[in-house]
């Protein structure tokens, strides 16, 4: 098996890009646009970072997808190796 090809190398990286977009969404995002404690300063700051309130919500659902749905296939192949397919029962 290639370097390249490796599942585990692929899985990896998955969940590394998930890992750095899961840091983003948690700590860097709501330090910027939630205002705690006071309600009509975080109204004004939704208003005026409406992109960024979306692009959060995009960001969150879709991506998270995306990485999840790639992730499987590369599990799948790290898997198949290790535990080939059950024989069925004869009988």
């Amino acid at each position: 098996m290639s370097p390249a090809r490796n599942p585990g190398r692929v899985v990896g990286f998955w969940y590394l890009l998930s890992y750095w977009a899961a840091r983003l969404r948690l700590i860097y995002i709501p330090n910027k646009l939630f205002v705690h404690g006071d309600g009509g300063r975080h109204g004004r700051q939704h208003r005026a970072h409406q992109m960024g309130f979306s692009i959060r919500n995009v960001e969150r659902d879709l991506f998270g997808a995306v990485v999840l749905i790639f992730s499987c296939s590369p599990f799948y192949r790290l898997f198949k190796v290790v535990r080939p397919a059950a024989r069925p029962c004869s009988s």
